[in-house]
């Protein structure tokens, strides 16, 4: 991830670099401009609750190795595996009026589902699919489009991956012809 913004008036950069390559490890960096290298130190050390130097050093080993670069054509080649099947199975299983691409990177697609169908109800109604969903109304700044939802593949089993898609096709299916504005939800 990377992330930048403007603070005092001078360009920050942040980013991480964490479970794609050691699971379980959070590994954050910021090349700073030079006028604010004293701020940002005093700030780290009161708020440094995490990712040990030990980490740190693992990670700067392993990121000079050519393992890295063996993991991440390894990875790439999974994951763009998995990536064809899902747009696949979307296409194939899909209301023709819901939305997606295929992205760029990442290992998350984000669908746009048809009129009249809201995605914190489709997440109900996945869920009870066994199916997880992150409801993309909650990730915009502003303007939330209560229609989208972000689908994460970071999980490699291409087998089951499609069987969520396929229960994801079911379920917007099921839920495109309705005209009620809410899910019942039994907890």
């Amino acid at each position: 991830m990377m992330r930048d913004y403007d603070t005092y008036r001078s360009h920050r950069r942040f980013a991480h670099d964490s479970e794609d390559n050691v699971p379980g490890i959070r590994l954050g960096f910021v090349p700073p401009p030079k006028t604010a290298v004293g701020d940002i130190i005093k700030r780290k050390s009161v708020s440094d609750l995490h990712t040990p130097s030990l980490y740190q050093e693992a990670f700067a080993t392993y990121s000079r190795s050519d393992a890295i670069r063996r993991n991440i054509k390894a990875a790439r080649t999974v994951y763009k595996g998995v990536l064809d099947a899902i747009y696949r199975e979307l296409s194939n299983v899909m209301p023709d009026d819901c939305e997606f691409e295929k992205p760029d990177g990442g290992l998350n697609l984000w669908v746009r589902l048809p009129r009249g169908v809201n995605a914190i109800d489709f997440y109900f109604s996945a869920l009870q699919r066994n199916v997880g969903i992150l409801v993309g109304e909650h990730l915009y700044a502003d303007k939330a489009d209560q229609r989208t939802f972000r689908l994460s593949f970071g999980f490699s089993d291409k087998k089951r991956v499609v069987e969520g898609v396929r229960s994801l096709g079911a379920t917007a299916s099921g839920l495109a012809g309705r005209k009620t504005g809410s899910f019942g939800v039994v907890v």
